[in-house]
């Protein structure tokens, strides 16, 4: 935003007051809608403007008579309104608070609120330019009335200004609202400037903080309170990580956005003890998340209680009995039911919730709730206003049968792949952190917005139990960062044999492992070495397969009973594209079916059709054992005790084998990690490490497993 498209609340006020306006003196029957605000907010802090169009008769800001304010919900138009009110002396006509508003509304009230002689004075004063007025809560004005009422409202201050020179009105509303009532205006020849409340910058940020906890003992240790302070702020920042423009951007916003801070704030007026709370902060590795999903919370908990609970609410409940009362109070506009009409709105899909199983209720609440989601403060121009309450709103609904149907709508055909929804997802996902498997492949490509060449993140899904009778399979889904290759993040997925997992556009670093079917359906893949897949079946539909091996000793596997290769939605037959020289001990197809052109190039025949079932059931632990190992960040192939002993010395036989591996060296314990020895897996098996993913049975390894017992 550069500076000559933005305004300063000095200028904005300069500009109201350009002919030293007279302060509003006369008395106000009394009106709930109509007031003068006669104090001061000490806990104000003035918002930076930026200009977003001005009309087509008005030549600059300066040359306006009418001056629109928008901004998403909670970003501080009443304490705007109530500064421009006090500052200036002028009266503010509140539509919030006013009985729906017609022809001739704005006329009438000050008819009926003030005396004869007054109303004609100040009336005069308006057209003049020597008064001026705020209308606050556009949006709700229009709410409350029909269309045809709502522009004879706008009829009716288009009548008075018609003849000023100056500003005799300051229009004040949420932005769906506000590019209404401008274009309305604009119509009509109407001298506008369209203003929007920007984000507080971060040191503007900083002090809204300040000026919002009252303890007392920010005063007496000072230094502590900036430090914590700060570190939040920090923190938040540091959730975005990759800071390019574009994150930055999202986080400016976010670190800016009044709800953000008051929250920040309210955790400071509750932790008067700032070195203990900066001790907690820095103790807990995700308290970024923690903290920021806090916030999105108490977001949605004051969208409720300050909108819905007070001012939609009492209307529809009236006469209903206490019992029917409190239990709406509870159920309605959940922060779960939030979010659902939210990602709703963004697929323009309606939706009608039974939110009480009162059908009266239930369809008077469905009519009149959509026009307060336009206006929610996670909304701006209708979208959702940053990826952090995008990510939110994804993690809350994905494990809600009732809504995750949507939420996949939503994923393949809106969301912006983005990191912020891995992190947030892993905050709040449910205790067994079960993770459905259809959500699988976005995890990990929200988890891959973090890579860099040279660190990419991978994930493993490794099957932990089958049971036979009911085909139920239970999966472990592993996933490590790109920056820390033995850092993981795990959970659990039940699925059934015949279940499918299908697998984006991007596929690469991956180890599956679990007897059921991987489709390939994306238009275009790139599969991009290492991949081992080991499954059931794997169907292929892609248009195109880009194979990609990183270095000489990397491989592409797909091993499965059956690999079936079928059209695109295009109509034509996948075709295979090398991205450099791709051997066919890089890409191995291990399958029984046989396979079409260019397939058959790359197929390879396991070499162990007649092993006995002894020998391949301590073969699959070992392979299983190796294949868990990942390169350390000296190089060496390393993985947690804990883990390899808790998967696979659970059972006698993977015991065994585990044992033989220490025995004879190939594996070597190290503090709490176990290390591969490369030289001896050569010597020992005969194979290198990467042949093991090619399902190699050659006679060192017959003899090796023989041994075991």
């Amino acid at each position: 935003m550069s500076t000559d498209n933005t305004i300063s609340l000095y200028k904005l006020k300069n500009k109201v007051n350009k002919n030293s306006l007279e302060h509003f003196t006369y008395s106000i029957q009394q009106s709930d809608s109509f007031r003068l605000v006669n104090h001061s907010n000490p806990q104000y802090v003035d918002p930076i403007f930026s200009i977003q169009m001005l009309s087509e008769n008005t030549k600059s800001f300066d040359d306006a008579n009418i001056i629109l304010i928008s901004a998403a919900g909670a970003t501080g138009k009443t304490s705007l309104t109530e500064k421009l009110s006090y500052d200036l002396g002028i009266p503010v006509f509140d539509l919030s608070k006013h009985e729906p508003v017609a022809s001739n509304s704005l006329t009438g009230l000050l008819y009926n609120t003030m005396e004869l002689s007054d109303f004609m004075d100040f009336s005069q004063k308006l057209k003049s330019g020597k008064s001026s007025m705020i209308i606050d809560a556009l949006d709700e004005g229009y709410i409350k009335t029909t269309d045809d009422g709502f522009y004879a409202f706008l009829d009716n201050i288009i009548k008075m200004a018609s003849d000023s020179t100056e500003v005799p009105f300051v229009l004040l509303g949420r932005t769906n609202i506000i590019e209404i009532v401008t274009l309305y205006l604009e119509e009509k020849g109407v001298r506008l400037a369209l203003l929007q409340i920007e984000p507080f910058t971060i040191e503007s940020a900083k002090n809204f903080i300040d000026k919002h906890v009252s303890s007392e003992t920010r005063k007496k240790y000072v230094e502590q309170y900036n430090t914590v302070r700060d570190y939040i702020v920090n923190a938040i920042g540091g959730f975005f990580k990759n800071q390019s423009e574009i994150n930055h951007k999202q986080y400016l916003q976010f670190i800016g956005y009044a709800p953000v801070l008051l929250a920040i704030s309210t955790l400071l007026n509750e932790n008067n003890n700032y070195h203990a709370l900066l001790e907690d902060l820095k103790s807990g590795k995700k308290y970024d998340v923690k903290l920021i999903i806090d916030i999105i919370e108490k977001i949605l908990i004051r969208e409720k209680k300050d909108k819905i609970d007070k001012l939609l609410l009492p209307t529809l409940l009236k006469g209903r009995d206490t019992l029917f009362q409190n239990e709406a109070l509870i159920k309605v506009y959940s922060i779960e039911e939030q979010c659902y009409r939210l990602l709703c709105k963004q697929l323009n899909e309606n939706v009608n919730l039974d939110v009480t199983k009162d059908l009266y209720f239930d369809t008077e609440y469905n009519k009149q709730i959509g026009s307060w989601v336009d206006e929610h403060p996670f909304l701006s121009n209708g979208k959702i206003q940053n990826v952090v309450f995008e990510s939110y709103i994804i993690a809350k609904l994905i494990e809600n049968k009732e809504y995750k149907d949507r939420v996949y709508r939503y994923l393949r055909r809106v969301f912006r792949n983005a990191y912020m929804l891995f992190y947030i997802y892993d905050e709040i996902i449910n205790i067994e952190r079960i993770v459905e498997k259809d959500f699988v492949p976005f995890l990990f490509e929200s988890l891959k917005a973090l890579d860099k060449k040279g660190h990419y993140s991978s994930m493993e899904l490794i099957m932990q139990n089958l049971d036979k009778t009911t085909d139920n399979l239970i999966g472990e889904l592993n996933f490590f960062k790109a920056d820390s290759e033995l850092e993981n993040y795990s959970y659990i997925v039940k699925t059934k044999k015949s279940d499918t997992i299908t697998l984006g556009s991007d596929i690469s670093n991956i180890f599956i492992d679990m007897p059921l079917k991987i489709e390939l359906s994306a238009n275009k893949i790139d599969c991009s070495s290492p991949i081992y897949i080991k499954c059931d079946t794997i169907s292929c539909t892609a248009s195109e397969i880009l194979l990609n091996i990183g270095t000489q000793d990397d491989t592409i596997i797909f091993e499965c009973q059956d690999f079936i290769i079928g059209c695109s939605e295009k109509g034509t037959l996948p075709s295979l594209t090398n991205k450099g020289k791709v051997t066919k001990e890089q890409f191995q197809l291990i399958c029984r079916n046989q396979l079409s052109y260019p397939f058959i190039r790359y197929k390879s025949e396991t070499s162990y059709v007649d092993v006995s079932e002894d020998i391949m059931n301590k073969y699959q632990k070992m392979r299983r054992v190796l294949l868990m190992f990942r390169s350390h960040s000296k190089g060496d192939l390393a993985r947690y005790k804990e883990k390899i002993d808790n998967r696979i010395g659970n059972s006698k036989i993977g015991k065994m084998v585990l044992d033989s591996l220490l025995n004879k060296g190939i594996l070597y314990p190290k503090d709490l990690m176990y290390f591969v020895d490369t030289d001896k897996l050569a010597s020992e098996l005969g194979v290198k490490y990467n042949d093991i993913r090619s399902s190699i049975i050659n006679d060192k390894i017959k003899t090796f497993l023989l041994a075991i017992q």
